[in-house]
């Protein structure tokens, strides 16, 4: 956007045209103005940005008591510029912790279509066939990712349900 405008300040300064290019030139200005607020803007819009990240914005921008959430946005957006990185992590955090929770979630419904029908054999029951097979490169791939989660430092807040997930 703001190379299209650069380009129509161009394009007016030679046509000699102030009027358009002087419209140009308040636009590049006021993109620029708002280009600061991307990344606090990203790091508001983070998937999985839930109370707690907020509340630990809300602490590290030292803002306190903040009636409703415009009064709150307004605040973010001329105090945050200042924590820029803080909330990028806040948000990255967020963003990683979402992703384990999704996955531990998929695991969950991975075994919801999964059927243990045993076939009747001799005063008996087995399973076997492809069954077995499914079963098992289920198992196989959710110990890995288990693992995997349980050692991440982005699963405290869901580290109890994967241990009870892992016995």
């Amino acid at each position: 956007m703001r190379t299209a405008v650069v380009r129509l300040v161009t394009v007016f300064e030679q046509a000699k045209q102030s009027k358009p290019c002087g419209v140009a030139k308040a636009l590049e200005t006021e993109i620029s103005a708002f280009k600061k607020n991307l990344p606090v803007i990203r790091a508001l819009c983070a998937e999985g940005l839930k109370e707690r990240h907020i509340a630990h914005i809300i602490n590290k921008l030292e803002c306190g008591e903040l009636d409703g959430n415009e009064n709150l946005n307004k605040f973010l957006l001329f105090k945050a510029d200042d924590h820029k990185d803080a909330l990028e992590d806040i948000a990255d955090t967020a963003t990683k912790e979402y992703q384990n929770e999704r996955i531990l979630n998929q695991m969950f419904a991975d075994w919801e279509p999964l059927e243990f029908t045993p076939n009747e054999q001799k005063d008996t029951y087995k399973l076997g066939g492809d069954s077995i097979e499914l079963i098992q490169a289920t198992l196989d791939d959710h110990l890995i990712k288990t693992q995997t989660m349980k050692g991440s430092p982005f699963a405290k807040y869901f580290l109890d349900t994967i241990i009870k997930w892992e016995d």
